[in-house]
């Protein structure tokens, strides 16, 4: 971390883990100073900063996610696609004619069904 900045105090800091898509990651913060015992940190956040959601990856070509305002759907051309609320009412339901599907909606939490695949996702 020292690396990524030349001041003191609280400094927002964006590293990138495009190297690790795909990839099952650990964080670990450690610290090593010669006064203090301990290192403070506030509010970390590991976000996809093309969404606002986790993507979930249906299948190699299929992927859905959240972002401000929709639910995103790529890759599911020709499929059933259901959008439910956390306690199971359908919301809508629709055959995917598109490559990439917008549905605008308000947020909250939601369960999105491509096929026969169902995942949570969240819309800010």
């Amino acid at each position: 971390m020292y690396e990524l900045s030349d001041k003191d105090g609280w400094v927002k800091v964006e590293v990138s883990l495009n190297d690790y898509k795909d990839q099952i990651i650990q964080l670990r913060l450690f610290s090593h100073h010669a006064l203090l015992p301990y290192i403070l940190i506030d509010n970390i956040r590991i976000d996809n900063l093309n969404g606002s959601g986790i993507e979930t990856t249906v299948d190699s070509s299929t992927k859905i996610y959240g972002s401000t305002g929709k639910i995103i759907v790529t890759g599911a051309n020709g499929q059933t696609l259901s959008i439910f609320t956390p306690d199971g009412r359908l919301i809508s339901t629709q055959k995917v004619t598109e490559t990439d599907c917008h549905l605008t909606t308000i947020p909250g939490i939601y369960i999105v069904k491509v096929g026969q695949f169902a995942t949570k996702v969240v819309v800010k």
